[in-house]
C-alpha cells in the first residue's frame, strides 16, 4: 500500500524538462539583453557628419560616416556637422573713414574642416561671428560712406580671407562673406557729412551745403541747412534720440513755421535717401519730402 507522499512526487522526466525550460529562458533573456546593450552602443553617423570620441574630455578618435561603437562610461561621442553653415552678422556698429556711424547686416559661410580641432578649440559661442564683425569694422573704418554703397566681390573676398586666417586654428574655414544692408541714422554725423560733400550748382561749379550744428543743454542738437531751393530747414535730435524737422518761413528766420516729429521709420527713410543719391538730388528730394510732411502735419 502506497503513502500519500509517494502519490505527490512528480516523475523524474518532468523535473528535468522544467529545469531545461528555465535554463533556456534565462539564456534567451541574457542574449536579448546583450543584443540590446550592443545596439545601444552603436551610433549611425551620416555622410556629412563625423563622430568625435572623447575619453575624460580629450579627443581619442574621429569616426564616420557609418556605424560607430560608443561604449558608455568609457567614451563619449559628439556629432560634428561638416556641411557649410551660414552664420548671420546682425547690427554691426561701425564708423566710416569720414566719421559717419553705420549699422551693417550680413552673413558668413563657415565649414568645419577638422572636427577634432573644432571641438577642442577654446572659444566662446559666437566667436566666429565676433571675428567676422571685427574684420567688417576694420573694412568700414578704411572706407568713406560713399564707398560703402556697393562693395566689390574682391573686397568681400578679402574680408572673408582675413576672417579665415583667424579662425583656421579652430578647424573652421570661412569661404564667403556678404554685406546685405548698410543703415545710416539721421543724426549730427550724417548732416555734417552731407555738408562737406561737394555738389554741382546751376553754373557748373562746385559748392557745398550751407549747414551748421549747435548743441543746446536740455534740448538736444540742432542742425540747420539751406537747400538748393533756398528753403531753410532744421533737424533737431533731442535727448531721447527722436528727430524733429523744423521748417522756417520768410516772416521770422529764428522761429520755425512748422515742426514735424519724425517716426524712427521715417527718419531712417530720409537717412537712406540722403546717402544713396548725389548731393544735389539729395537736397531736392529732402526739400520735396519736407513739403509733403508739412502738408500731412496740417
Amino acid at each position: 500500500m502506497s503513502t500519500p507522499a509517494e502519490h505527490r512526487q512528480p516523475p523524474a522526466s518532468a523535473q528535468t524538462s522544467i529545469t531545461e525550460s528555465t535554463t533556456g529562458g534565462w539564456v534567451f533573456g541574457a542574449a536579448l539583453a546583450a543584443l540590446g546593450l550592443g545596439l545601444s552602443m552603436l551610433r549611425v553617423v551620416g555622410q556629412n557628419q563625423r563622430m568625435v570620441l572623447l575619453r575624460f574630455g580629450k579627443v581619442v578618435a574621429v569616426r564616420g560616416p557609418g556605424l560607430v561603437l560608443v561604449i558608455p562610461g568609457l567614451r563619449r561621442g559628439v556629432r560634428i556637422p561638416l556641411g557649410p553653415a551660414r552664420l548671420d552678422l546682425l547690427w554691426i556698429d561701425a564708423v566710416t573713414a569720414d566719421g559717419v556711424p553705420v549699422a551693417l547686416n550680413g552673413s558668413v559661410v563657415a565649414t568645419v574642416t577638422d572636427p577634432a580641432a573644432q571641438l577642442e578649440a577654446p572659444r566662446s559661442p559666437g566667436a566666429i561671428e565676433a571675428v567676422a564683425a571685427d574684420q567688417v569694422r576694420t573694412y568700414v573704418r578704411r572706407r568713406t560712406l560713399a564707398e560703402l554703397a556697393g562693395p566689390s566681390r574682391d573686397e568681400l573676398a578679402a574680408i572673408a580671407q582675413n576672417v579665415d586666417r583667424r579662425v583656421r586654428g579652430w578647424g573652421v574655414q570661412v569661404s564667403e562673406l556678404e554685406l546685405a544692408r548698410v543703415e545710416v541714422r539721421l543724426g549730427a554725423e550724417l548732416i555734417r557729412w552731407a555738408s562737406q560733400r561737394p555738389c554741382t550748382d546751376r553754373n557748373g561749379g562746385n559748392s557745398t551745403v550751407d549747414a551748421t550744428s549747435d548743441r543746446f543743454h536740455g534740448i538736444g542738437t540742432l542742425h540747420q541747412l539751406l537747400t538748393r531751393g533756398s528753403q531753410r530747414l532744421g533737424v533737431r535730435v533731442d535727448e531721447d534720440g527722436r528727430s524733429h524737422v523744423a521748417v522756417y518761413g520768410p516772416d521770422d528766420p529764428d522761429v520755425p513755421a512748422q515742426t514735424i516729429v519724425l517716426d524712427p521709420d521715417e527718419a531712417d527713410r530720409l537717412a537712406d535717401m540722403l546717402h544713396t543719391r548725389s548731393v544735389s538730388d539729395r537736397l531736392v528730394e529732402l526739400e520735396r519730402r519736407v513739403v509733403e510732411l508739412t502738408r500731412e502735419a496740417r
